[in-house]
């Protein structure tokens, strides 16, 4: 069997409840019970009020939970074998966050035709960056990348499992895959999340030019950046739980 890890990165939000589905249906099946890893933010991020999220943007007026988290309660609460926990500010600012998602932003608010945020695409992908970063000390064949707020429904359906493959979903045709999880080699894995430093320079230039009719979102950004300037094997499969922020 390979050496699977499972990484879950971004805000903290609904682990708690999420986290025994990710051991019956993810953890268990792929033998990787003491091989769960989180790179968080030091702040929960669980959606606070009942605000409409069904459309495109309505994120951005919800409110979250800026509760700060306690590292070494989590810790032993979900037996993390390593858990990378940051203060957001502090990271937002050193990797520049706003300044690098106004190019992006300016596209998506022309696109869409409203003012929208895009920090969330750097200091998403940022997470996970760090965390393979740091599994790829750790000799694992394949890792399970996706958000703690993912609630697996049922095992991921995957026969002839590779690690030199991407396994993703489809979001829909105009956005392409989905950006809820991503499984692969640690070694592919880092390079897809490297999309946070290239995403200016690789992706945004050329994007609207090759598919002008698609939609600009983080979905269909990751897509490009997969299909056409890195080049990688991906095998789509069904998507096997959903969003409980």
């Amino acid at each position: 069997m390979l050496k699977t890890a499972l990484l879950l990165s971004g805000q903290y939000r609904t682990l708690d409840y999420t986290i025994a589905n990710w051991r019956q249906f993810v953890m268990e099946p792929f033998d990787c019970l003491s091989d769960f890893y989180l790179s968080i933010y030091e702040t929960n991020g669980k959606r606070l009020d009942q605000a409409d999220i069904s459309s495109r943007g309505a994120l951005c007026n919800a409110k979250f939970d800026s509760t700060i988290l306690d590292e070494e309660y989590l810790k032993t609460l979900h037996h993390c074998k390593k858990l990378i926990m940051e203060n957001y500010q502090d990271i937002a600012l050193k990797q520049n966050f706003k300044s690098k998602s106004f190019l992006v932003k300016s596209i998506i608010t022309k696109t869409f035709n409203q003012d929208r945020r895009f920090e969330w695409f750097f200091s998403q992908y940022y997470k996970r960056y760090t965390g393979i970063q740091y599994l790829l000390k750790q000799d694992y064949d394949l890792v399970i990348c996706s958000r703690p707020d993912f609630k697996p429904t049922h095992t991921p359906d995957i026969t002839d499992l590779n690690p030199n493959n991407i396994y993703i979903s489809m979001s829909n045709p105009l956005d392409g895959y989905h950006d809820f999880y991503i499984i692969s080699s640690p070694q592919n894995l880092l390079k897809i999340f490297n999309i946070y430093k290239e995403v200016n320079t690789k992706v945004v230039p050329h994007f609207l030019k090759t598919d002008p009719n698609r939609l600009t979102c983080g979905h269909s950004l990751l897509t490009y950046y997969i299909d056409n300037v890195l080049n990688l094997p991906v095998t789509t499969i069904k998507l096997f739980g959903d969003l409980q922020r």
